[in-house]
């Protein structure tokens, strides 16, 4: 279930605005800092521990975040991965829903551990990782 966005208090409006970047390059590196965080299968339980992937004004800034697939910005991403988790964060319930279970989110962090130091997933005994066809498929879906 998805909250309907508060109204905030004019004292509350200036103390959000005054956390904003003050220039493109600030909200650049805030962003970019941001998208590859989403490789970290911890903090994504956090953000799904607190809630944030049932606000609809969280989910917005994910879905701003996609111009990071843009071959313009890619360049810049040293994980990406996150783009692959930022697609499922936007568009699949169910990852956004195990994203918050304890099991889900080691088995996650192993498979990157794996895949990150093999470059291939070497746990055959476990659930496979998503590959490029997956990523394929999931775009044909929508």
């Amino acid at each position: 279930v998805v909250e309907e966005p508060k109204e905030i208090t004019e004292a509350e409006k200036q103390y959000y605005d005054s956390l904003l970047p003050k220039n493109r390059e600030d909200q650049f590196y805030i962003d970019l800092e941001f998208i590859q965080n989403l490789c970290n299968a911890r903090y994504l339980q956090y953000l799904s521990q607190q809630g944030y992937f049932q606000k609809p004004e969280f989910m917005k800034y994910l879905q701003y975040l996609t111009y990071w697939k843009d071959p313009r910005y890619t360049k810049f991403i040293l994980f990406p991965q996150c783009l692959v988790i930022l697609d499922s964060l936007l568009e699949k319930d169910a990852f956004r829903f195990a994203v918050g279970v304890n099991e889900f989110v080691e088995h996650m962090h192993v498979q990157q551990g794996l895949h990150w130091t093999k470059g291939r997933n070497l746990n055959t005994d476990s659930k496979p990782t998503t590959t490029q066809s997956d990523v394929a498929e999931s775009k044909e879906g929508k």
